[in-house]
This record gives structure tokens, C-alpha cells and sequence, in this order.
């Protein structure tokens, strides 16, 4: 498993029409609930999955697009983090 390379993970709410204004494709109210039944479904690995519900559930309900549009990096920290400390 190469925990370096980036992700191309997108959330997708099916029928979803709602959007940030200025930025496409990032949806402008979602839930904890929506978050974390995708992350459940997401094809990523355990390790990081985990850590990334735990982050869900510390952010707070009105953050949740901010959250997404950070996705990308959350994942990049967590398996950065994951190499410098291969125990955990």
C-alpha cells in the first residue's frame, strides 16, 4: 500500500443539488449523518477511514462543507501521519 499517493476521492449524495455559491460541487449543507454514511461507504483503507469519522464527529454540524472541501487534505495528514509512525 503506497500511503504517499494522493486521493481522487469525491463525495457524491445522489439527487444532490445543493452547492456552495463560487464553487462548484462542494455541497453546501451536509449533514454528520450524510458524512459519515459516506465515509462508511468510501473505498479507502480502515486506517484512514477511522481516523477521518473520528474527525467528523469532532468538527461541528455547520462545518461539514468546510470538512469536505478540506477532504483531501485531512486524508494526505492522516496517511503522512501513518508513515513517520507506522506502529499506531
Amino acid at each position: 500500500m503506497n500511503v504517499e499517493r494522493t486521493s481522487n476521492i469525491k463525495l457524491f449524495i445522489p439527487g444532490d443539488k445543493r452547492e456552495v455559491p463560487g464553487k462548484p460541487g462542494v455541497p453546501s449543507k451536509i449533514t454528520h449523518g450524510e458524512m459519515m454514511q459516506w465515509l462508511q461507504k468510501a473505498e479507502i483503507d480502515e486506517y484512514t477511514k477511522d481516523k477521518l469519522i473520528k474527525m467528523v464527529k469532532r468538527y461541528p454540524a455547520n462545518t461539514m462543507s468546510h470538512f469536505y472541501e478540506n477532504l483531501h487534505k485531512h486524508i494526505t495528514r492522516i496517511r503522512k501521519e501513518r508513515k513517520e509512525n507506522p506502529e499506531k
